[in-house]
C-alpha cells in the first residue's frame, strides 16, 4: 500500500469512511487538549523518604487526557488496519517511519526492563505520560500522515485547529483579565465529576494556583503556564502564516485575531521560552518565504506593529516593565550559596559553609540539648542563644549567617532534631541509633546524597532554576545511556535525595518531577537510542520540507500551510530545550508532525504528476 494519496485536478471529495477517519484526528486536535477533568489516583511514592505527600492524589489536567488519547489511538489502529486490508496493496514505508517504530520499540523495552516499570504502565505523580501515551503519540503521527495527506484531509485539520484556537482564545482572555473560566460555576462543574463524594464542596473549595495568584497568569487547559509557551511556539507560526497568506479577507481577519490573542496569552503565561522560539521560527520563515515577503512585507509589518502595541498595552495593564522582563529572561548568575557541603557521619554532622569546615554534634536531654561545634583542627566554636534559648548562633565571623534550633519532630519519630537555618532555607537532621540522618520534608529519615553535576556547573539558577535540574540530570542520562530508566520514571531516576543541592538550587523540599528539557526527558526515560530516533524524525522532516519548498513560490494554501507547520515544529523543538513533553500538549506536536509529513508527500506527488504531464505534452 502506498500511503500517499494521488493528486487530482479537481478538489477531492471524501466518502463517509474518510470523514469518520478524520473525525478521530479532529478529536486529538480540537477536543483532547481541552479536557480538564479531575481523576483520583495513588502516587505509590510514600515508599521513598524524599516524598512528603500522601498516597492519594487528585489530578485535573493529565490523567483523563491520557486515557482519552489512548482510547482514540486504539480506534486509530483499527482504522489503519481496515485501510490496509481494504486497499490490499503492498505497503511501502517511508524511511522516517522506521524511526517511529524504533522510538516505540525502544521505549517499550526500557519500560519492560525498568526496576520501576509499574509507573511506566500506571503513571507518575504530576506527569502521567505512560508507555501507553507514548505509543499513542506514535500511532497518532502515522494516522495523521495517512489520513491528512490530501486536500480534504488538510482542510479538515485546519478546521479542527480553528476550533481549538477559538476555545483557547476565549479561555486565555478570561485568564488575562482575571476572570478565569475554570473558576466559574460552569468551569468548576466541568472539572469535578458529580460521581465524587462531596462533589459540591470540592467545587467550592477549588483553588487556582496561577490565575488565583493575582498575576492573571495564563495556563489555558495545559496544566502549567510553561506549556503555554511551548503551545505558542508550536501554533503561533501557523496562525501567523494563515493570517498573512490566506487569500480571503475573512480568513485573514479570523486568523489575525487568533494570532494576536495567542501572542498575548503567551506573554500572559510568564513563560520566557516562546520569545526564543519565535525568533528561531522567524529566521526559518524569512528563508522559506523569502519570495513571498517581497510582496507581503506590508502585511507582516502591520501584524508586527499590532503585536508590539498589544504587548505594550498588556504589560502596562499588569504593571510590569517589558524591558525588565526581557532582561530577566536572559540573565545568568553563578552560584552564590555559601553552604558548600553537608555530610552526616555516625557521631556528628560535617558542614562546610563559607569556606569553613566544622563538625556539629548534640546530646539530647528532654527539652534541652548540649551542642558541640568544632573545627577541623579540634578547636571549639563558641555560640550564643537568644533570649528564649532556642536559637543558637555561632561566634565566628564567617558563620554568622547560620543558626541552629533544637526541635521536636512533627511526626511520630522518637527523639529531637536540629534545624539549621541558612540564607537559602533550612534543613534538619537527627542523631539516631544508626547515626546522623537528615529529617526530610516528608517527616522521614534519610541519608544525604551529594549528587554530581555535569555539563552545566556552578549555574544552578540559570533559566529559572533549570541549571540545577539539568546539571544533576546529565549524570543520570549518562548512567542509562542506551535504554533509559523506563517511561514516566524521571521522578525516581532524579537524585531527589540531593537535599543540600536542592536547597541551594532554590527547590527546598520541592519534588522535581520533570527535567524541563524534552531531550533530556526522552534520553533519561527511553534512552539515548530512542532519543536518536526522536531526533531523526524531526530532522528528516525539516530537511525534507526545505528540499520540497526551497524553490517554490508558495502560492497555494496547502503549500503555505505545510511550511507553517514546519515553522511550528521548529519552534516547539526549540522550546523543548526549556520545557519537557506533557500529555496536555504533546499530542498536538505529534499530530502536526504527521500532518507535515502528509502534506510533504501530497505536494511531492503533485509535483511529480505535474512533471510527468508536462513531459507528455512536450513529447
Amino acid at each position: 500500500m502506498d500511503y500517499r494519496y494521488g493528486y487530482k485536478n479537481k478538489k477531492e471529495e471524501a466518502d463517509m469512511g474518510k470523514k469518520i477517519s478524520l473525525f478521530l484526528l479532529g478529536i486529538v486536535i480540537a477536543f483532547i487538549p481541552l479536557i480538564v477533568r479531575a481523576a483520583e489516583h495513588s502516587t505509590n511514592l510514600t515508599q521513598f523518604a524524599w516524598f512528603g505527600g500522601g498516597d492519594d492524589s487528585l489530578d485535573v489536567f493529565l490523567i483523563v487526557k491520557g486515557q482519552a488519547l489512548t482510547l482514540v489511538a486504539i480506534l486509530m489502529l483499527f482504522a489503519l488496519g481496515a485501510k490496509l486490508f481494504l486497499d490490499g496493496k503492498k505497503m511501502k514505508l517511508p524511511v522516517w517511519m522506521y524511526a517511529v517504530f524504533g522510538y516505540a520499540a525502544l521505549t517499550t523495552i526500557s519500560t519492560l526492563i525498568s526496576k520501576y516499570r509499574s509507573f511506566g504502565f500506571n503513571g507518575m505523580y504530576e506527569q502521567h505520560e505512560t508507555l501507553w501515551v507514548i505509543l499513542a503519540y506514535c500511532v497518532v503521527l502515522i494516522y495523521a500522515f495517512v489520513f491528512a495527506s490530501d486536500s480534504y484531509g488538510i482542510s479538515f485539520v485546519r478546521g479542527a485547529l480553528a476550533v481549538l484556537a477559538v476555545v483557547h482564545s476565549y479561555i486565555g482572555i478570561t485568564q488575562l483579565v482575571g476572570a478565569d473560566f475554570w473558576g466559574t460555576k460552569l468551569g468548576r462543574f466541568l472539572i469535578i465529576p458529580s460521581s465524587f463524594d462531596n462533589a459540591e464542596a470540592i467545587r467550592e473549595n477549588l483553588s487556582f494556583t496561577f490565575s488565583g495568584s493575582g498575576n492573571h497568569q495564563v495556563y489555558l487547559t495545559l496544566y502549567n503556564p510553561n506549556y503555554v509557551g511551548s503551545y505558542a511556539a508550536l501554533v503561533f507560526p501557523i496562525f501567523l502564516v494563515l493570517a498573512v497568506f490566506s487569500k480571503k479577507i475573512w480568513k485573514k481577519a479570523f486568523w489575525g485575531i487568533i494570532t494576536i490573542i495567542n501572542f498575548l496569552c503567551a506573554m500572559g503565561s510568564g513563560s520566557k521560552t516562546f520569545l526564543g522560539a519565535f525568533a528561531v521560527s522567524a529566521v526559518f520563515a524569512v528563508v522559506l518565504f523569502r519570495q513571498k515577503l517581497k510582496k507581503g512585507w506590508p502585511i507582516m509589518v502591520g501584524f508586527a506593529a499590532i503585536i508590539i502595541v498589544s504587548t505594550a498595552v498588556y504589560f502596562n495593564y499588569i504593571g510590569m516593565n517589558l524591558l525588565t522582563y526581557l532582561k530577566n529572561s536572559m540573565a545568568t548568575q553563578k552560584n552564590d550559596s555559601l553552604l558548600e557541603k553537608v555530610e552526616l557521619k555516625n557521631d556528628h554532622a560535617e558542614i562546610t559553609y563559607n569556606g569553613v569546615k566544622f563538625n556539629m554534634s548534640y546530646d539530647a536531654s528532654g527539652e534541652e540539648a548540649i551542642l558541640h561545634f568544632t573545627k577541623d583542627d579540634g578547636s571549639e566554636i563558641s555560640y550564643q542563644t537568644n533570649e528564649e534559648g532556642v536559637l543558637v548562633t555561632l561566634n565566628d565571623e564567617k558563620l554568622t549567617d547560620l543558626s541552629f534550633q533544637y526541635l521536636m519532630p512533627a511526626t511520630n519519630i522518637e527523639g529531637y532534631l536540629i534545624n539549621c537555618n541558612t540564607p537559602k532555607g533550612s534543613f534538619a537532621f537527627m542523631n539516631t541509633k544508626d547515626g546522623y540522618k537528615i529529617y526530610t520534608g516528608g517527616g522521614k529519615l534519610d541519608d544525604i546524597y551529594n549528587a554530581p553535576a555535569a555539563v552545566i556547573k556552578d549555574h544552578d539558577a540559570f533559566a529559572s532554576g533549570r541549571g540545577y535540574i539539568w546539571s544533576r540530570t546529565f549524570p543520570v542520562f549518562f548512567n542509562h545511556l542506551f535504554l533509559g530508566t523506563g517511561a514516566d520514571t524521571f521522578t525516581i531516576a532524579f537524585p531527589q535525595n540531593d537535599y543540600i543541592g536542592r536547597l541551594n538550587g532554590g527547590f527546598g523540599s520541592m519534588i522535581i518531577t520533570k527535567p524541563h528539557n524534552l531531550f533530556l526527558q526522552i534520553g533519561v526515560q527511553s534512552g539515548g537510542l530512542a532519543l536518536l530516533c526522536f531526533l531523526a524524525l524531526a530532522v528528516i522532516y525539516i530537511v525534507q520540507t526545505f528540499k520540497i519548498y526551497w524553490k517554490k513560490e508558495l502560492s497555494g494554501e496547502t503549500e503555505t500551510f505545510g511550511v507553517a507547520i514546519s515553522l511550528g515544529i521548529i519552534g516547539y523543538l526549540f522550546a523543548g530545550i526549556f520545557n519537557d513533553s506533557c500529555v496536555a500538549l504533546a499530542p498536538l506536536y505529534w499530530v502536526f508532525l504527521g500532518v507535515g509529513y502528509g502534506i510533504n508527500a501530497y505536494v511531492a506527488k503533485k509535483d511529480n504528476v505535474g512533471s510527468e504531464t508536462n513531459e507528455g505534452k512536450n513529447s
